[in-house]
């Protein structure tokens, strides 16, 4: 039956355009495993339309054997042109194929037929970091920092993914991160609040910064500092909520019960708008010390009307 409707779009195609039909024929060729042909059809539709997305998914359903995947790497390869049409699908493949040496080296490309300074290759960077695939992430947003200088919105990118990888990268390799590793990432985060303290990031940086200190050097007077400096500083934001919530932690670990209610309470108070799911937590959190205290019906009520929110 796929090979009737092969011929009929084939023989109707002979009649018109070469180009004609080529999205039907791409798909049939892909359900029948006909991996030339079907390569060919794809290539030949996306240069007409262009649309990245539906020839990735093409050519993604043809990539069922290593020997269909080795196929089409040839059949991109031999496309060298500079053409951002074509570098995006091969810088696509060799990360779909987790070449990523291949896939940074495209990206430059790529970076330099857009002119973009830098932005292909951050992008490129977050990307591999989110996929766990630390090392050619630093060695990408090295490359960024190297292009873009200091002075920019995209070296600061740069430089915190770099350090949040470097963390992330700790974290996973080693069960007991030491000190002198610990240090030398905070260092890193300090030098970016210290650089740019009035961009968002540098309230993330300071929440890391707290998290490490408390986690890993084992140092909570020195967190509870930092967390508060969060709090005072960047009050609104996401990470100085996150640090409020932190702070409450300590605060509760050490039996301050007190002082964990009175800077919860400064994260219940700000607008609704403001964080809400943090503030939720708070509340929870608050209603839980009241209950311990035996004030059993101002947590109740919390409790009631936390339970009575929409979901």
């Amino acid at each position: 039956m796929h090979q009737r409707a092969i011929d009929t779009y084939l023989k109707a195609r002979s009649l018109t355009d070469e180009n004609e039909f080529a999205a039907p024929l791409a798909a049939l060729y892909a359900t029948t495993g006909n991996v030339p042909k079907g390569a060919d059809e794809i290539l030949r539709l996306y240069s007409l339309t262009g649309d990245v997305q539906q020839t990735k998914g093409l050519l993604s359903s043809l990539m069922t054997t290593p020997e269909n995947t080795a196929f089409l790497k040839g059949v991109l390869n031999s496309h060298t042109d500079s053409k951002y049409s074509t570098l995006v699908l091969r810088q696509w493949f060799a990360r779909e194929t987790r070449d990523w040496n291949t896939a940074l080296e495209i990206t430059r490309e790529l970076d330099a037929e857009r002119k973009a300074r830098g932005q292909e290759i951050l992008l490129f960077a977050d990307g591999a970091r989110l996929d766990g695939e630390y090392d050619i992430a630093i060695k990408a947003y090295g490359e960024v920092l190297a292009l873009t200088g200091v002075a920019s919105n995209t070296s600061l990118s740069a430089a915190y993914g770099s350090t949040r990888t470097l963390e992330q990268k700790l974290k996973l390799q080693s069960t007991t991160p030491t000190k002198a590793d610990a240090q030398d990432i905070i260092d890193r985060y300090a030098a970016i609040v210290k650089q740019y303290p009035q961009h968002p990031i540098a309230a993330d940086a300071l929440l890391n910064i707290a998290q490490l200190t408390d986690e890993v050097l084992r140092d909570p007077v020195e967190a509870m500092s930092v967390l508060q400096r969060l709090a005072n500083t960047y009050k609104g934001t996401t990470a100085a909520a996150d640090g409020v919530l932190h702070l409450s932690s300590i605060y509760i670990t050490t039996t301050r019960l007190d002082l964990a209610e009175a800077v919860l309470d400064q994260l219940i108070v700000l607008p609704t708008r403001n964080n809400p799911n943090q503030r939720e937590l708070a509340l929870l959190r608050k209603a839980d010390l009241l209950l311990f205290k035996g004030q059993t019906d101002s947590a109740r009520a919390i409790y009631t009307d936390l339970a009575t929110r929409p979901a």
